[in-house]
């Protein structure tokens, strides 16, 4: 398949109905980033589901966390 062809293709597709069906999930693991965590957040409140593995810091990093939870 030529590349028009494979272009023609995708443009005719319904991307409303296809993003209805997708979902984003966001996975990541973190130590004592307090100074970024808020902003990393921020960057995906639209994510249908988030789940960030706090391991072991010390500097608030897990309470700001749970702060966020409480806002969105």
């Amino acid at each position: 398949m030529g590349k028009e062809m494979a272009m023609k293709r995708m443009d005719s597709l319904d991307w409303e109905k296809i993003r209805s069906y997708l979902k984003l999930a966001v996975y990541a693991i973190c130590k004592d980033e307090i100074v970024d965590v808020g902003q990393w957040l921020k960057c995906f409140t639209e994510a249908d589901y988030c789940c960030v593995l706090d391991t072991g810091s010390t500097d608030g990093t897990w309470e700001k966390l749970n702060d966020f939870t409480k806002q969105y």
